[in-house]
């Protein structure tokens, strides 16, 4: 939503803008705008309206009995430049702090204990994060048939198909829920985890296309383990961990 209040001197129109919303995407959208205007030279308002009490959307620290605890995402990757970019423009690189290597160790709290998130098959095998149904039902992910690749499907409705319900409401959840902080069962596949969906349609099953992009990483000398905490897997990007001191 936008307007311009008509010159009286010859000076450009001040052009006034509305954004909706003050989570991350609106705050960014606000910043961009301005930083933009001024490169420019243009006069510009930006007002941007939030229904809560606080901006900052989802994302939200807080310190409790001396620990820091996220509400929301404890951080982002570092494989999208233009994020690194707005780092840069709101001189933060100071506080910068990546993630350090015990953080590729993950735990998924159920049945009132935590559980180390299992790394491979042999782990997912001894795990007692599932049942054994649940991980047998993983287990016989490669032999599940593909989906028909022109149709929209839930991320939800795309884990039960290859990897059973239990596993899904466990593990793809979780990984949602940090991600996008929403429901895995209203969330469109194609558009929230694309790689996942076209992995299915080139090696038929997550399991054979793991393995193949593991033996081209080997042929290409990939990245050695041990150099920090990356995200990738089968369903979203690769990147290194990243948040800011406090």
């Amino acid at each position: 939503m936008q307007g311009a209040a008509g010159p009286t001197d010859g000076r450009p129109p001040t052009v006034r803008v509305a954004v909706v919303g003050g989570g991350i995407a609106g705050l960014t959208t606000a910043f961009l705008l301005q930083e933009e205007a001024r490169a420019r030279r243009v006069p510009l308002e930006v007002t941007l309206f939030e229904a809560g009490a606080r901006v900052g959307g989802k994302i939200r620290s807080e310190s409790v009995d001396g620990h820091l605890v996220e509400w929301g995402p404890n951080g982002f990757l570092d494989n999208a430049p233009r994020t690194l970019e707005l780092v840069t423009s709101l001189d933060l690189e100071e506080v910068l702090l990546p993630a350090s290597a015990a953080a590729a160790r993950r735990f998924i709290w159920r049945r009132g204990r935590l559980h180390p998130l299992p790394t491979g098959p042999l782990g997912l095998l001894r795990s007692g994060v599932l049942s054994l149904p649940g991980r047998l039902r993983v287990f016989a992910e490669p032999f599940q048939p593909a989906g028909p690749a022109e149709e929209d499907e839930s991320v939800r409705d795309f884990g039960v198909r290859r990897i059973g319900g239990e596993a899904t409401d466990t593990l793809i959840d979780a990984m949602v829920s940090g991600v996008f902080a929403g429901d895995a069962a209203r969330l469109s596949l194609p558009s929230a985890f694309p790689r996942m969906r076209s992995m299915e349609a080139r090696y038929g099953s997550l399991v054979r296309a793991m393995l193949a992009l593991r033996r081209r990483r080997r042929r290409a000398g990939g990245e050695a383990p041990g150099r920090g905490a990356s995200a990738g897997g089968p369903a979203g990007p690769g990147g290194r961990l990243h948040s800011f001191r406090h």
